[in-house]
């Protein structure tokens, strides 16, 4: 879907380490409890936590040097954040 669309920000690289599709669920489709508020960034910071991990395995899966997976990683929590703050 993301492919199909001119607007992404994402690189062919990005695109293909996130192939395997969405695992998450956007944070304004979450019933959130007001007792148990918790701010929009907080949120996206505690839901990227479970994608960076999976990232951390496809680096080591293909031999990514720390410095690019740095960078990669970087790029994919930036447009991630964009992505899921916009209302």
């Amino acid at each position: 879907m993301i492919i199909d669309t001119v607007l992404h920000q994402f690189t062919e690289e990005q695109l293909k380490l996130s192939n395997r599709g969405s695992t998450d669920i956007l944070p304004c489709q979450m019933y959130v409890l007001p007792s148990s508020y918790i701010s929009m960034n907080d949120m996206i910071q505690k839901r990227y936590k479970l994608l960076e991990h999976y990232l951390s395995i496809v680096f080591a899966m293909y031999n990514v040097t720390r410095a690019r997976s740095m960078f990669i990683n970087k790029e994919i929590k930036d447009a991630y954040t964009n992505t899921i703050s916009i209302s």
